[in-house]
């Protein structure tokens, strides 16, 4: 899917949504949701690595929910600017191996 930013008929604001409901459902018995949010040529970057396509992006998150308690994200207004988008958020996350299963908040700032 294209999005094309800036048309009249623009398909940004809906993706955006559907991208943040899907990541505060995301849990490591539905990562077959991905591909309504990714495309095949995928390329996903965060703190701890990057991956290049749809399936490494599903074993990539596999791996990092597989001791995950809870993940919700509180996100910002999205910064739209040409062909990309920033979505900032907070993560709550509870993990099994973090801080006892404690909560942890950590956030991604646009830049």
């Amino acid at each position: 899917m294209k999005i094309e930013v800036g048309c009249p008929n623009s398909a940004v604001p809906a993706t955006l949504e559907a991208f943040k409901t899907l990541f505060n459902q995301l849990d490591k018995g539905n990562l077959n949701k991905l591909p309504a949010v990714y495309s095949e040529n995928i390329r996903f970057q965060d703190p701890l690595g990057a991956v290049e396509g749809l399936d490494a992006l599903t074993h990539y998150f596999a791996g990092a929910y597989s001791n995950v308690i809870s993940c919700q994200f509180v996100f910002e207004d999205a910064v739209v600017q040409d062909s990309s988008a920033t979505i900032p958020w907070v993560m709550h996350l509870r993990h099994k191996r973090i801080r006892g299963g404690r909560e942890i908040h950590a956030e991604l700032r646009a830049t």
